[in-house]
């Protein structure tokens, strides 16, 4: 009897996928151990003014997002998410494995490879890459299970489902990524089969399966709208320059990594170089991070993925080996546009394909490389036994993949660190001092990135001591300040909108010819790890880690009437102004094209003085503020102008002009007013109707494919 015959008999046990479960939770083990609900759509604290919703990363629509911060405490979800992706994805593997034929041992291995695979545990501090590549599996298996004729209505929901999932899980490149290494994927099955059938089946099948795909594009609109909106008010708005896509890459050099993955050093440890002039000299033409070149399978994985060709069981035309081209070319593609510039595949898929051009860092293809050698390994292992008795091909099996967990826990657990989430968290002096005034003002945190890698120098990597990042975290840059409620201008993300983008850009200039545009932002404090020397700055707090906390020397409200305004026709003449060394505190810059902004009555003219206005209502979406002067003059407050937000002055609605690049104007006669404003998403509207569309055109999808096949099973290569 072989081995594989021996070890797979008939029943419905799933011991190897419960093994597999155990595996990951072993793993993890130590972040089990161990809210409110607030608006996704917009948030006051960032910039000024940020759709939280439109920026997608947040998954605010993503139900494990939406059920775990619920209903649990921010440690216990944030660990749950991650650990449940991860499982999630062994568990993508398996089934991708079963798909295509594989023994139940195989399949196991394949799920635990891909699961704890160095791509997944070096972006474990991504959580929504880390959830959208655990989708990755599930679409190829079920466009393979589609391909074979097998629970065709199943395949379906499959496809639309898991890409579904991946766009609303928050990572819009991996999401990218999956649905083109899938549409890729299609293309090979088709090519491998030119001379088995008829160019109709399998247009046919190639047909049907896109229809799924976008039918799972579209079941995603409610994220995909808003953040379409969000990216035309962005600088990337055409696409990234190509010199920008790729400077973020991978290197030839770096494919040692797959066989030491040390070899260019250890964040862990900070041997690392992050000098950029250092890996200028390593790695000419780039410059990256650790987590973008680490794409670790474990040395026998690797090895039997290679050799797959030569080791996978090809009797009888079985299905696994038939697939093991098709993964092969999963892993070659994945490569060649990982290695971005160094080769001309990257530069025809930017110039050729739509979106592509939209993104950076090419090395995350790396997570496909990997799906690819997991599932290989996985063939190569079930081959290799197939060939011996049944009791050795158990001892083989259990070598294999005992020492494969073992390589790679011993690999995965010097790439993140289990920290007390109680410290992390705690709050910083900086909260206290910034909201024990009732103006709410704004703080601008400086030199955040420079100030974490010194403390990485000074803890010695991430394994030493973790005093210098906890004192940092006095320093609330990096978005931090969300977690406690303090509003910054800072706004880090690639999704920024241009007029906060631009807006910081001048402001951040030697900060002793900003005073003007930091007051019209209605910053208070200047956060800094380094002394401020220009004139008029006076330092307010020393904090731990050398955080210093200047006040500025002028403070504008955060709305306020202004006696008179200039004109501009454009954005770009907007920065120019406010840019200017003549632009003064209280001045407001319209920018008004069409000539329709214009005050009525009596102004206190240039010169005059400004009248604060007083903030009485507010929420996540919506503001309200009173002012009262005896002359006409321009409301104006520091809330990004983006589409969706409307006005009402004295209940009646009004049109505002952007101002100042980053604000909002009104023209007011003289008297009280109250002025609000109310943002709703407006895309969200369409894009969840369109949603609603795409289920009922899935359910159409399988109502077609249940009368094509009412069994819902055609038998193919059996699964053993």
């Amino acid at each position: 009897m072989s081995g594989r015959a021996g070890r797979d008999r008939p029943g419905r046990s799933c011991w190897e996928l419960v093994a597999l479960v155990g595996l990951v939770l072993a793993f993890f083990s130590p972040g089990l151990t161990g809210q409110n609900i607030f608006s996704p759509f917009w948030t006051r604290s960032a910039g000024t003014g940020f759709p939280l919703l439109a920026e997608g990363q947040v998954g605010a629509l993503y139900p494990p997002t939406l059920l775990l911060h619920a209903l649990l405490p921010l440690p216990l979800a944030i660990n749950l998410f991650i650990i449940l992706h991860f499982v999630w994805a062994g568990v993508g593997a398996w089934v991708l494995g079963r798909v295509l034929g594989l023994s139940r041992p195989g399949a196991l291995f394949a799920g635990a490879v891909f699961a704890l695979s160095g791509f997944l545990v070096v972006h474990l501090k991504h959580l929504n890459l880390v959830a959208s590549a655990a989708w990755a599996p599930f679409i190829l298996a079920s466009i393979e299970l589609y391909w074979q004729g097998r629970r065709r209505t199943l395949a379906l929901v499959g496809v639309a489902g898991s890409v579904a999932a991946t766009i609303l899980a928050g990572h819009h490149q991996t999401a990218y990524n999956n649905v083109l290494v899938a549409g890729l994927y299609v293309v090979a099955l088709a090519l491998g089969e030119l001379g088995a059938g008829s160019l109709r089946t399998w247009v046919a099948r190639s047909m049907t399966l896109l229809v799924a795909v976008l039918v799972g594009i579209a079941l995603a609109a409610p994220q995909l709208g808003p953040t379409f909106e969000l990216v035309q008010q962005g600088q990337r708005s055409g696409g990234v320059p190509y010199e920008e896509a790729t400077r973020l890459g991978y290197h030839w050099r770096h494919l040692l990594a797959f066989v030491v993955p040390d070899r260019f050093g250890d964040p862990a440890t900070n041997t690392w170089p992050t000098d950029p002039e250092v890996q200028a000299r390593e790695w000419p033409g780039i410059q990256t991070f650790h987590w973008e070149i680490t794409a670790y399978v474990g040395l026998v994985p690797l090895v039997l993925g290679l050799v797959c060709p030569l080791l996978a069981d090809r009797s009888g035309g079985g299905l696994p080996g038939r697939r093991v081209w098709p993964l092969l070319g999963v892993a070659g593609l994945g490569l060649l546009l990982a290695l971005g510039a160094f080769t001309p595949v990257h530069r025809l898929f930017f110039e050729a394909v739509p979106g592509f051009r939209f993104f950076r860092f090419p090395g995350r293809f790396l997570l496909h490389v990997d799906l690819a050698l997991a599932v290989l390994a996985a063939i190569s292992l079930d081959g290799l036994t197939s060939r011996v008795e049944a009791r050795l091909a158990t001892a083989i099996a259990t070598v294999v993949i005992a020492l494969s967990m073992i390589d790679l826990a011993a690999f995965g657990y010097r790439q993140n660190v289990v920290h007390d989430a109680s410290r992390l968290l705690a709050r910083p002096a900086l909260a206290d001092l910034v909201q024990a005034r009732k103006d709410r003002c704004r703080i601008l945190p400086l030199l955040t990135l420079w100030s974490w890698a010194r403390a990485s120098d000074r803890a010695g990597g991430w394994r030493g001591s973790w005093e210098p990042y906890l004192a940092t975290l006095n320093l609330p840059g990096l978005n931090l300040n969300l977690l406690h409620d303090v509003p910054s201008l800072e706004l880090s993300t690639p999704l920024a909108p241009r007029r906060i983008a631009r807006g910081l850009e001048i402001t951040v200039r030697p900060l002793g010819r900003s005073v003007a545009l930091l007051a019209m932002a209605n910053v208070r404090f200047v956060v800094t790890p380094l002394a401020i020397k220009d004139a008029g700055f006076v330092l307010r707090a020393t904090l731990p880690g050398q955080v210093l906390v200047y006040e500025c020397p002028l403070v504008m409200p955060r709305a306020y009437l202004a006696p008179a305004f200039s004109r501009v026709v454009s954005e770009d003449q907007a920065v120019a102004a406010i840019a200017s060394p003549s632009f003064e505190p209280g001045t407001v810059v319209v920018e008004d094209p069409d000539g329709t902004f214009r005050m009525t009555g009596r102004s206190g003219g240039p010169g005059g003085r400004i009248v604060p206005a007083t903030e009485v209502a507010s929420g996540p979406d919506t503001v309200e503020f009173e002012v009262e002067s005896a002359l006409a003059g321009v409301f104006f407050v520091s809330e990004l102008p983006y589409p969706g937000w409307t006005a009402r002055v004295d209940g009646k609605p009004v049109t505002f002009h952007p101002a100042n690049l980053i604000g909002r104007a009104i023209p007011l006669p003289a008297g009280r007013h109250r002025v609000a404003f109310r943002y709703a998403c407006r895309p969200l509207g369409p894009a969840c109707l369109l949603a609603a569309l795409a289920l009922v055109a899935l359910l159409g999808l399988v109502l077609l494919e249940g009368r094509r096949d009412p069994s819902g099973v055609t038998p193919a290569t059996p699964v053993r």
